[in-house]
């Protein structure tokens, strides 16, 4: 009976599973790097606080201006106001986080 020859591939995951892990890990940063373009990651991020606070702050306007005002007029005072306020609060919090990520720690 013959045995049959290992293969290289299962030569390297070789070792307890908690090694296997780190090694994957490893690799998968290592690729990682240089396919994520941090500044595309921050420029979506910054995008999504943005649509995130015009979401919400002009949900909130047009709730209180059906609250406010007569559902009959066309009055809107509010809802403007919500997506100004949403637009630059989520383009400072986008821009916060951004300034976050990008600043270097002591232990790195």
């Amino acid at each position: 009976m013959t045995m049959p020859s290992v293969r290289a591939s299962e030569r390297a995951s070789t070792g307890t599973p908690v090694e296997r892990g780190k090694r994957d890990a490893d690799r998968h940063q290592a690729l990682n790097e240089h396919l994520v373009d941090p500044g595309a990651d921050a420029a979506w991020s910054i995008i999504s606080y943005i649509l995130s606070g015009i979401l919400f702050w002009g949900v909130l306007g047009w709730w209180l201006d059906g609250l406010v005002f007569d559902p009959s007029s066309d009055t809107t005072l509010f809802l403007p106001a919500g997506v100004l306020i949403g637009t630059a609060a989520g383009g400072y919090l986008g821009y916060m986080r951004f300034l976050q990520r990008t600043q270097r720690r002591p232990d790195q």
